[in-house]
């Protein structure tokens, strides 16, 4: 058990439930943390891949995909991102040069950035879908946790189990009531401690805690600049972004459109263009 951490999760919790009691007109996203955790986290290319529970790598043809995360939990909001992000700048620095509808100023390997907020339960996914900053708000995510008499130990702490449906995928979490913050990785939360470890089953997405301290940064956020659209909005941008590149760019960006073959020869997009026909506005309005 590491102690020292559970003295100053235990003054977290304090100065949390004062802060919540206290009404400050801010929002709901600013904040600064207190407690910072990395992420390994894994998935798989394709559905006839496979990856044990342990996040290890068992058969397939595209292999794993492993990357760091960081999630910065303050007393009233916590920002889960990349962590190469974590070199280039903060993100108060990247969303500060945004300006106008473009992304132009928005660094290179800008994925996706989620906010969970306590005032009013919210989450806030951040991401850039081809040349489009999209906003998505989702309120009261309900995971519906079942808790287990099952347990083990994560990252060198005594972790519970606890398993939910959520959005078609079956999860299995394993989180520390030693550490009695109410978060995780990605959207997760909601569990009388952090969330240490979570995959779904089959295993398909893994993430495992790496590491856990005590830091101070800051945590906030633009209040424009971004598309703000449903969840099923996003995805079909998303999706369609995904399934033809180039019909989409053309369809979304104020930038020319340059396709190039294998050996670097330019094309006329429309040859590779399949969805032209889809109205983007249609998509989002």
């Amino acid at each position: 058990m590491k102690t020292s951490f559970l003295i100053k999760a235990s003054a977290y919790i304090t100065i949390l439930m004062a802060s919540l009691m206290e009404s400050k007109a801010q929002s709901g996203y600013e904040d600064e943390s207190f407690v910072e955790c990395t992420y390994t986290v894994k998935f798989l290319n394709d559905t006839t891949s496979k990856m044990s529970i342990e996040g290890e790598f068992i058969s397939g043809d595209k292999g794993l995909v492993s990357n760091k995360y960081l999630l910065q939990i303050g007393r009233k909001a916590s920002r889960y991102y990349p962590y190469s992000s974590f070199y280039r700048d903060s993100l108060k620095a990247y969303f500060g040069s945004l300006k106008g509808t473009g992304i132009k100023d928005v660094p290179e390997g800008f994925t996706s950035v989620i906010y969970k907020s306590r005032k009013g339960n919210e989450t806030l996914t951040l991401e850039v879908v081809g040349d489009t900053p999209f906003k998505v708000k989702e309120n009261d995510l309900d995971f519906g946790w079942n808790i287990c008499d099952e347990y083990k130990d994560v990252a060198g702490y005594r972790c519970r189990k606890a398993t939910c449906s959520f959005r078609g995928r079956e999860y299995e979490a394993w989180f520390s009531e030693d550490i009695p913050i109410s978060d995780g990785p990605w959207k997760f939360s909601g569990l009388p401690g952090l969330i240490l470890e979570v995959y779904d089953i089959p295993c398909q997405y893994w993430y495992h805690l790496v590491s856990v301290k005590s830091i101070t940064r800051q945590i906030d956020i633009p209040n424009s600049q971004f598309v703000e659209v449903s969840l099923e909005e996003f995805y079909k941008n998303k999706r369609w972004a995904t399934e033809d590149a180039p019909a989409y760019f053309a369809a979304t960006s104020s930038k020319p459109l340059y396709v190039f073959d294998h050996q670097g020869n330019r094309m006329d997009p429309k040859l590779l263009v399949k969805k032209m026909k889809r109205d983007f506005e249609e998509i989002i309005r």
